[in-house]
């Protein structure tokens, strides 16, 4: 047996941030598309607000990567 098919696979610390910013994208062409209509309406402490999540995801995913794996000699 290999040793890659033993090796669970670890997730992806990136895969929030990734999904966040696509929602974030989302919201503001939603918003820009419809600026002048109540649809786009959407306001600005909002757009502050996805922001500042999607800058606290990066940090974690910077401070907390879980896929970096020490090399040891002899494997």
């Amino acid at each position: 047996m290999d040793r890659t098919d033993s090796v669970q696979r670890r997730r992806d610390p990136w895969g929030p941030f990734r999904i966040w910013i696509a929602l974030c994208l989302g919201l503001y062409a939603l918003r820009a598309t419809f600026v002048t209509t109540p649809l786009g309406a959407i306001p600005g402490f909002v757009l502050l607000l996805m922001l500042l999540v999607a800058l606290l995801l990066a940090a974690l995913a910077l401070l907390r990567p879980g896929r970096v794996e020490r090399w040891r000699e002899g494997r």
